[in-house]
Order: C-alpha cells, then structure tokens, then sequence
C-alpha cells in the first residue's frame, strides 16, 4: 500500500509530473488488476493462487521501483514499473476480498470484511509512518548544513513548503527525497517478501467451492426475502381484521 502513494509522489517531487497526472497512470492499473482477480475466481476458488500471483508481482514492482531513486531524470521503464505494482495491488483487493468470503461462515461474512479492510488502513497506516520517518531522517541529515533548523521542520511538515526555497535548494530537497524514496521502496520489498510467504500459507489442496458460497448467499437472500413478505402481509392485515371485527359488533 505504502508503495501505491509514494510512487506518484517521486515522479511529482523528483520528475516534474503534476500529482494529480502520476496518480491517473496508476490508478487503471489497480482497477485492472482488480476486475482480473474477480474473473479468475469467477467459477472456480483461484483466490489463493491468485494472491499469490499478486504478492510477487507487489515485490517485484517494489524492487523495481527501489532502482529509481538517486536521479532526478525520468526513468522510463517507471511506465512498467506502474503497471507490474498497481496490477499487484488490484489482484490482492479482489482476491483478498473473495477469499475471505470463502473461508468465512455466512453469518460472519460482514464482520470479516470490515476486518480486513481495518487491516488495510492499518498496514496503510503503518507503511506510511515509516515512508515519513526515512525521508524526515533524510531531510535532517542531508540537509542540515544547507537549511536552518526551521526550513527543515517546515519541510517535515509538508513538502510542499519547498516552493519557499531558493531554486538551487529545491534541487537539493528534490535529490534527498529520492534518495530517501530508494531506501522507503527497499523497505517496502522485505516487506513484501514477508507478505508473499503469508500469502503462500493460504493455498489450499481442496479450496472452498464458489459455488457453494453462491448457493448459500441465494438461499439467504431468499430467506430474508421471504421473512420481509411475511412481515409486510402481517402488518397489512391488521388493520383489515380489526375493522373486520368492529362492523360484525
């Protein structure tokens, strides 16, 4: 996830790409991966392959993404890079989702889904308090000797303050967020070595049956909606049995 927001934010600090511009060269690649993942499930319980397809595409996009820091030239295989991680991403959404509706009890469906997503947040959350605390380390230590002590906490609070700055500072900002984004992107690939043998302790010899899943979602559909009528048809003959019985008085 950490990796999903800091890439935009080195071709927008590093590059000279609009936010905006590196965040929509991104994005179709999640919702592809996203829409890939839920159509590989579709008939057939390939959640866990699928993850784990989508765990190694995540480290090695994050591999390749921690060669880019240390220049502030575009790198143009980044296109590349983009499409390997976001499609990581995106598959891990969607097959992540189905898997927890297969291996959760009918009941228990809602509640394992707003688990996982506060394990998102969470591991999101996480990912970005160390991405800040690399590049804070590296603003203060690379320079210390160029800005004064109020410059480089004006920076720690948002990087957007670099427009203050003279332009051969800005350069020098520029050079040490890259360099900080190589060592936040090496982070980010242990972690998501450790993710991938997470990932390979879901597979299953016998993995549960979509189609089961989809019966007993019908038959609770069902179920509910025919309860919903009963009550309807409760509730409107009240009233016709209470008039009913006056008119007979």
């Amino acid at each position: 996830m950490a990796g999903i927001h800091l890439l935009p934010l080195l071709c927008s600090m590093a590059f000279g790409k609009t936010l905006s511009a590196a965040i929509r060269s991104l994005s179709p690649n999640i919702r592809l991966g996203g829409f890939v993942g839920g159509a590989a499930s579709s008939k057939k319980n390939f959640t866990s392959p699928t993850l784990i397809f989508a765990t190694c595409l995540i480290l090695l996009g994050c591999g390749l993404c921690s060669r880019l820091g240390g220049s502030r030239e575009f790198y143009t295989p980044t296109y590349g890079y983009q499409v390997i991680l976001g499609l990581g991403v995106g598959l891990t959404f969607s097959s992540g989702t189905l898997l927890t509706n297969l291996a959760s009890n009918s009941g228990d469906v809602a509640a394992a889904q707003g688990a996982l997503s506060q394990a998102r947040m969470l591991g999101g959350s996480i990912g970005l308090s160390m991405a800040t605390i690399v590049l804070n380390n590296k603003l203060s230590n690379g320079l210390a000797r160029v800005l004064d002590h109020t410059q480089i906490k004006s920076l720690e609070q948002s990087l957007n303050n670099i427009a203050t700055l003279s332009p051969v500072n800005q350069g020098l900002v520029a050079q040490m967020y890259t360099d900080a984004f190589n060592e936040q992107m090496r982070i980010c690939t242990y972690i998501s070595a450790t993710a991938l043998l997470a990932a390979f302790a879901t597979y299953q010899k016998t993995p549960a049956s979509v189609a089961a899943m989809r019966e007993k979602q019908n038959a609770m559909a069902e179920e509910a909606l025919n309860e919903g009528t009963e009550l309807n048809s409760g509730i409107g003959g009240g009233p016709v049995q209470s008039e009913s019985g006056a008119h007979d008085r």
